[in-house]
């Protein structure tokens, strides 16, 4: 073989392996991972598990899923992204803390938070409470002015979707607010669930699963919470599934992963303070986990009960996971 021959050979394959490491650098779909327990990749509140109560039977949930693999995006693209969604033109500051990095934007009463995973949007305008009038306009405008929103910016891409909104009442208050009779309400609260697949989504905290919106009377946008959904691949693979009783069992048995816990009544719930009874299960759905920290979406069976805190008397809201791969 000639010298210009080897050359020739060699710079072609040098320009294919550039080529490779070109597309591995920059293409938006990430590595295929192995399924992880949900001990690494879940961070359940730090409650007692109560007794569990399961007096239905769930029905149609297949035995077999395929696999979904996210893409991965710098937080830099992810920042540009949001920002334009709320109407922020400056650079952010990035804080760094022990829990990971945040980007802040502030600007007079408007903020936008980014972290401590990209998955996490915070926004929040600060409007005069005591000023705002009650709500006339009807719930279709309130959803419609959010479905815009959704629509504009492409925040919910094919093939998540999102299902109809829950709706609350509130009137704010200094610390949390209240919930009121819709006569009564300064503020309306839109959350809708995130769907993969027809399931819902599961995040570590139930902002990371549903889009949340607060609008008062003149449609004005007070404060949002969402993940970022990135762009998902649905993979040639599928899994098998654990049954339904297997889940329960393991239900009973204190594996599950308590995600959320809210009182009826109230925004957030003081953990600590709570000393739950016998929960009873109210649904069993399937669905898909995101949490930023494996790009595989992986099932896991949700369980949605009911529980008594014996400490107040008042009742309770509990979701529970629980691995679904067999």
């Amino acid at each position: 073989m000639s010298k210009y021959i080897f050359i020739v050979i060699v710079l072609i394959a040098l320009a294919a392996t550039g080529r490779i490491l070109y597309v591995q650098l920059n293409t938006s779909l990430a590595p295929v991972t192995e399924i992880q327990s949900l001990t690494t990749i879940l961070a359940p509140l730090t409650v007692a598990q109560p007794t569990y109560a399961v007096n239905l039977e769930a029905s149609d949930l297949p035995t077999t899923v395929p696999l979904y693999e996210t893409t991965t995006l710098r937080l830099a693209e992810i920042n540009s992204q949001v920002s334009k969604w709320f109407g922020f033109t400056a650079s952010p500051v990035i804080r760094r803390g022990g829990t990971g990095a945040f980007s802040v934007w502030n600007d007079a009463d408007r903020s936008l938070i980014i972290g401590r995973k990209p998955t996490h949007i915070a926004f929040k305008k600060t409007p005069i409470f005591a000023l705002l009038p009650r709500l006339t306009l009807s719930d279709e405008v309130f959803t419609g002015t959010a479905e815009g929103f959704l629509q504009q910016t492409a925040a919910v891409k094919t093939p998540f979707a999102i299902s109809a909104p829950t709706k609350t009442y509130l009137e704010p208050r200094s610390t949390e607010p209240l919930v009121v009779d819709r006569a009564q309400a300064t503020v309306i609260r839109l959350a809708y669930p995130i769907l993969l697949d027809g399931k819902p989504l599961i995040g570590e905290h139930p902002a990371n699963s549903q889009l949340i919106f607060e609008y008062i009377e003149d449609k004005t946008l007070i404060a949002a919470t969402l993940p970022f959904l990135p762009e998902v691949k649905k993979l040639n693979i599928t899994v098998d599934l654990i049954t339904v009783n297997e889940a329960e069992m393991l239900l009973k048995q204190g594996e599950g992963f308590i995600i959320s816990i809210s009182r009826r009544d109230q925004q957030t719930t003081l953990i600590e303070e709570l000393t739950l009874g016998e929960a009873t299960v109210t649904s069993i759905n399937l669905g898909y986990v995101f949490s930023g920290k494996t790009p595989l979406l992986q099932p896991a069976y949700v369980f949605v009960s009911t529980a008594i805190n014996s400490a107040n008397g008042e009742e309770y809201l509990i979701t529970t996971v629980v691995d679904a791969v067999k």
